[in-house]
């Protein structure tokens, strides 16, 4: 991770690109039709995503906290504040978002 955070600007997309790229390429064919060749394009796939953006993340500003947040009553002070988390933790079991 520390490869991701400390290089100079542009390094990290030059390299992980076509590192992803060629382990793609690579990647042996199965003879008969099988979900683990699309499955390990894919995890390839989803690594190069999430290392990316964490290097966007960095260089561009974003930091560490920006995408965390506490959940409203999580203090549970007083009974008003356990209601508050019981009911923005069933809302979030119902509508499957963080909120």
């Amino acid at each position: 991770m520390k490869f991701i955070l400390t290089d100079g600007f542009m390094v990290v997309p030059l390299v992980l690109v076509p590192i992803c790229l060629i382990m793609v390429n690579q990647h042996p064919q199965p003879v008969d039709d099988c979900p683990c060749f699309e499955d390990a394009i894919a995890f390839v796939s989803v690594v190069m995503g999430s290392l990316l953006a964490r290097w966007h993340a960095v260089h561009y500003g974003f930091d560490d906290q920006i995408f965390k947040g506490v959940m409203p009553g999580s203090g549970w002070e007083t009974w008003n504040d356990v209601a508050v988390w019981l009911g923005f933790a069933s809302l979030k079991m119902v509508v499957g978002e963080s909120i």
